[in-house]
């Protein structure tokens, strides 16, 4: 079975929440939900990463 790093996942999740919060800022009205799972996003990829 193969095992995924914790560096992997931490990279994976911060691209995400990175592709979210530029969705967010292109939208004309930028919704609340796309800026909060972002942001989440990023945390948790830090928080995995560290």
């Amino acid at each position: 079975m193969a095992r995924i790093s914790r560096r992997l996942v931490s990279d994976l999740l911060e691209a995400a929440g990175l592709v979210l919060l530029d969705a967010a800022a292109w939208c004309w009205c930028v919704p609340a939900g796309l800026v909060v799972a972002g942001a989440a996003l990023l945390l948790a990829g830090l928080a995995v990463d560290g």
